[in-house]
């Protein structure tokens, strides 16, 4: 999938997801967790051949179009906060 036009042109990878049953439950007598909610396991992975997991809770009818889109929209959202703070920071000093 293309998510985005970069500065050497477009950005793509290739994802996969399926659907899990994440341990997080209620703390089993044992060190376990029980089984929590379903949630959606995505891998990407990019063409230099590097490999990236992501764990998200949109509904199961989410496409996965939806979710590389989601996911790549949030790096975007974090990358913008953490300039901003780096700006605060050094507007304040």
């Amino acid at each position: 999938m293309t998510w985005r036009a970069g500065t050497k042109g477009p950005l793509t990878a290739r994802f996969a997801a399926v659907r899990v049953v994440v341990a997080d439950g209620t703390k089993a007598p044992r060190p376990d967790h029980l089984p929590g909610g379903a949630a959606w396991l995505v891998g990407e992975r990019r063409a230099g051949g590097e490999r990236t997991y992501y764990l998200t809770s949109h509904a199961p009818n989410t496409t996965l179009r939806q979710l590389a889109a989601a996911i790549k929209a949030r790096w975007a959202r974090e990358q913008a906060h953490q300039q901003l703070k780096e700006e605060l920071v050094s507007a304040i000093s």
